[in-house]
């Protein structure tokens, strides 16, 4: 009968103990059928290298540890307790985000309160329950950095989707959190657990340059999620790195396989499941974000159009009106004041442009077909306080305020009240100097809807003393 050396003993030793059995006397007992297997492969004529590998085969992937889940199972009613939660909450709260983003897509009631309950089952009862079922089979203290970052990081980033998705206060700061967390401590745990773990040493420079590509990665959802800039660069970086990383893994973990090995197969699906969400997030996101300036953009200068046009045809009709000198005064202030805001967007295009010619702001302008309307980088020629461009805005508006105020005899009703509503329109000291162009000229666009409120107030105003005092 063959025996097997000392040698490969220590080998099979070696490759049970690295499937973490850690149940009671369980890891002598598999060591010893497995060693009996083999020599019984070995009596077929067999090589040690060719039937341990045909064991191992039989075996399967998890098969031994399968054989611990099992053990504890049966015995440990805890562990049981533990595994049933998990498995319940687990496909409950599953079913409930799925059920509650077709419900959001089909913009259904209850979608909101299936969304919390999925993510109140998966948060409060799901992940606790799989890190204790993890840490029971386990049991290393190795590990438990691991384990508590994990349920750390991806509990924050759950509770963080679902505070962006109900717009609750908080979401990027919970999210940011998650990020962090994962990056300093997940990830650098997950690394020292694989090169502690596999004695290859040809191994490691991937699992190092697979971290480094997990990072970029990391930093690329964050930044994306943020609408932050250089979220592309992370995303191309990452990409290349991947490219790199899993064929080298590849070929280190399969070169001497005669057969495609399930592992691989597994690997090419969550290859899948990396690039094509994170392509559609890269491709999708950003158009799905401007696009939301784009449509308030246009939709505001609608609005000053229809405004323009109600004015101009309110004076029309009072044109054999005794007040119509003093009306069409006012739509001339009016459309100076309106002039001089043309101009300033036609700067702003012009300065982003890199054009010394001056860009003409058209009320035609098709803002999807301008260039660099998201230009953060020149906050000159924005609307800030202290700005030159909103310095000449400012005086050109409190002129124009004066002007109505005259014209109708000093009412404060086209004083301070309009002048509030602009305060509220225009950047104040605490915004942030890195808003985009578009974001300016819809702004712009509010503020000529409140100069033609302001003229349309002045004519009824006008025409309302004038008739009482007849």
């Amino acid at each position: 009968m063959n025996e097997l050396g000392l040698t490969q003993v220590n080998l099979i030793a070696r490759d049970v103990r690295c499937q973490r059995i850690t149940f009671s006397h369980l890891c002598d007992d598999l060591i010893d059928h497995i060693c009996c297997d083999v020599e019984d492969e070995m009596e077929n004529g067999l090589t040690f290298e060719k039937a341990y590998k045909k064991v191992k085969e039989k075996i399967g992937i998890r098969g031994l540890n399968k054989i611990q889940e099992e053990t504890l199972y049966s015995i440990d009613t805890k562990y049981r307790r533990m595994k049933n939660t998990m498995k319940i909450t687990g496909i409950a709260g599953t079913v409930l985000l799925s059920f509650a983003v077709m419900f959001k897509i089909m913009y259904w009631p209850f979608a909101g309160i299936s969304l919390v309950v999925g993510i109140f089952l998966l948060v409060a009862l799901f992940m606790p329950s799989a890190m204790l079922v993890l840490w029971k089979e386990t049991k290393s203290g190795r590990h438990l950095l691991l384990f508590v970052s994990a349920f750390l990081a991806a509990t924050l980033f759950i509770v963080g989707v679902l505070f962006k998705i109900q717009h609750w206060p908080g979401a990027s700061l919970v999210i940011s959190i998650a990020i962090i967390s994962g990056a300093v401590l997940f990830l650098p745990s997950l690394l020292a657990m694989k090169i502690k773990e596999d004695d290859n040493r040809k191994k490691q420079p991937v699992y190092i340059l697979a971290f480094i590509t997990a990072l970029f990665y990391t930093g690329f959802l964050w930044f994306k999620i943020m609408h932050w800039p250089m979220a592309s660069l992370l995303f191309a970086i990452s990409a290349v790195l991947f490219m790199i990383t899993v064929p080298w893994y590849v070929f280190l973990e399969w070169k001497a396989e005669q057969s495609v090995s399930s592992k691989f197969i597994f690997l090419v699906i969550a290859l899948v499941t990396f690039i094509i969400p994170s392509s559609l997030i890269n491709l999708n996101l950003q158009p799905d974000y401007n696009s939301a300036f784009y449509v308030l953009a246009e939709n505001s200068q609608k609005a000053v159009e229809s405004a323009k046009k109600t004015n101009e045809t309110y004076l029309a009709m009072c044109n054999d009106s005794v007040v119509y000198e003093r009306l069409e005064k006012v739509h001339r202030c009016t459309l100076s004041m309106l002039d001089h805001i043309d101009s300033l967007k036609s700067k702003m295009l012009s300065f982003v442009a890199g054009t010394e010619n001056s860009i003409e702001f058209s009320n035609e302008m098709n803002f999807r077909q301008m260039a660099n309307l998201f230009d953060a980088s020149s906050p000159q020629i924005m609307l800030h306080p202290g700005i030159e461009t909103r310095k000449e805005l400012d005086e050109h508006l409190a002129l124009y305020m004066n002007e109505m105020s005259n014209l109708s005899d000093g009412s404060q009703l086209f004083g301070d009240h309009r002048l509030a509503r602009l305060g509220a329109i225009l950047p104040d000291t605490t915004a942030a100097r890195n808003t985009t162009l578009i974001s300016n000229l819809h702004t712009l666009n509010l503020v000529e809807s409140v100069v033609l409120l302001t003229e349309s107030h002045v004519f009824r105003f006008i025409n309302t003393k004038t008739n009482v005092i007849e």
